[in-house]
């Protein structure tokens, strides 16, 4: 508390910039996703025991789509490597501006059920069925951990211990974005896409 009204604060966090410029960024993140289901089923009476009833579904999960301008939605692939730091060095980066596609969007499902009498005076029924039956992929399932990758903005946090730029402590003085507030100089790492050369490149990484 003594080095905060000293004007000398130990961390300083919250803030976006943008990883290709390094400059500050008002972040947007707004996205939604369009589903839709149909279905058909029929019934079949084989004989005066034995009833069909067969069916099927079909349902598409739809992708995220952007819904606030500015967002950035981009999905970091991971490279084939025994660690981390070598995972990340060879990933290759997707991103897409109107959609992302995750693996499963659209599914069908279906079912089949019968219902047959043993006995001979129609007092007794056996009744089964099978059916399939798929989980609903979440709009939060789907957009998970997207606007966390580069190119979308970056939130990293600024020590004063001289491994950043040191955090600024001051007042807003105006009333729209950025409000006047001083914003540390954002200084980030170079990045490659996969099987690209080294060489001069403004696109930057950050680690928050």
């Amino acid at each position: 508390m003594i080095d905060l009204i000293n004007d000398n604060p130990y961390s300083e966090t919250g803030l976006v910039y943008s990883p290709v410029s390094g400059q500050p960024l008002a972040r947007n993140y707004g996205y939604k996703e369009t589903t839709f289901g149909i279905f058909g089923e029929d019934t079949w009476k084989v004989n005066r025991k034995m009833t069909l009833n067969y069916g099927i579904r079909y349902d598409n999960y739809g992708n995220p789509y952007v819904a606030l301008k500015g967002t950035v939605l981009a999905n970091l692939h991971l490279a084939s490597a025994s660690t981390m730091s070598q995972k990340i060095a060879g990933a290759n980066m997707v991103q897409q501006s109107n959609v992302f596609n995750h693996d499963i969007n659209w599914v069908f499902s279906p079912r089949v059920g019968f219902a047959y009498d043993p006995s001979a005076n129609g007092k007794w029924v056996v009744r089964g069925g099978f059916g399939v039956f798929h989980d609903y992929v979440t709009l939060g399932n789907a957009e998970n951990d997207l606007g966390s990758n580069p190119p979308g903005p970056v939130v990293p946090t600024f020590y004063n211990n001289g491994s950043t730029a040191p955090p600024i402590f001051g007042y807003g003085t105006q009333n729209t974005y950025p409000f006047g507030f001083q914003f540390p100089a954002f200084v980030g790492q170079r990045s490659m896409r996969r099987g690209e050369s080294p060489g001069p490149r403004s696109v930057c990484r950050a680690t928050t």
